[in-house]
């Protein structure tokens, strides 16, 4: 009932309001964004609107530690867009305010003739602008920069949203040609999604030394695993070598931490 769902935003909103330490840098001020979202809430009177409503009240806030309010960010592009979620067995990425193809599964590439940095017009009658915007509308940053960083590495645009059981229409361009593709949603299950969508540092393993010597003049830096008692040999290295790899993709220790912070904004 919409008492529920008015308790839910009421206390989202005071939990920013008197806890949240950044409310002041939010764009449009905070008792603002409540008069806006009541009548969201009083009308989301469906599972799919109140879905909706949760991810708009998420956005509002603009903070990236809470991009999205789901680890299932493959059911957010129906949610919004409508229909019902398929995995397509190619990767898109958005570039310049548009939609491109970065990796196609090979057979599927043969049989429909979608390859790599082919633009994507339209998926299902819902152009790319649209695409972009309404996805962008709800995740929780400032920079649509980083919202697109969010959309492609959660792989949201390829899970698009299918209005027809049977079939899936994409209008792409490929040398100011532009074709357009049917695609038949049975027959996608035939690919092999795993070699697409496989992240490509699974391909490569976590060096479990602080530091590995690539080349002479290339040094590979894993800060996970780094310690204090390392600060000299660092320094001699970051002088002696070209270049340095550090690899985040694993929190840095404490220690990295204060040395990286003295080192680098101090020093240099």
């Amino acid at each position: 009932e919409f008492r529920r769902r008015l308790l839910v935003l009421f206390r989202y909103w005071n939990v920013i309001e008197y806890y949240y330490p950044y409310k002041y840098l939010v764009k449009d001020h905070w008792s603002d964004i409540l008069r806006e979202l009541i009548p969201v809430f009083v009308k989301a009177n469906s599972e799919l609107k109140y879905k909706r409503a949760l991810l708009k009240l998420n956005a509002s806030i603009k903070d990236g530690h809470s991009f999205l309010p789901t680890r299932s960010a493959f059911r957010v592009p129906a949610i919004l867009l409508g229909g019902t979620a398929k995995q397509l067995p190619f990767k898109m990425t958005i570039l310049n305010e548009k939609i491109y193809v970065t990796k196609v599964d090979e057979n599927f590439s043969r049989m429909y003739n979608i390859r790599p940095k082919d633009e994507v017009l339209e998926m299902n009658g819902l152009t790319s602008k649209y695409i972009i915007d309404t996805l962008r509308s709800s995740i929780s940053h400032l920079r649509n920069e980083v919202k697109d960083y969010f959309i492609t590495k959660m792989n949201m645009l390829s899970f698009t949203p299918v209005f027809k059981d049977s079939l899936l229409s994409i209008r792409n361009k490929r040398y100011n040609l532009i074709r357009n593709v049917s695609i038949r949603i049975d027959e996608i299950k035939n690919f092999d999604l795993g070699t697409v969508f496989k992240p490509a540092f699974l391909n490569f393993e976590f060096d479990k030394n602080p530091f590995t010597h690539i080349n002479d003049a290339t040094v590979y830096l894993n800060p996970e695993k780094w310690e204090s008692y390392l600060s000299d040999t660092t320094i001699k290295l970051l002088r002696q070598k070209r270049t340095i790899i550090i690899d985040c993709r694993k929190y840095p220790s404490l220690d990295f931490v204060k040395f990286s912070s003295s080192y680098f904004l101090e020093k240099h």
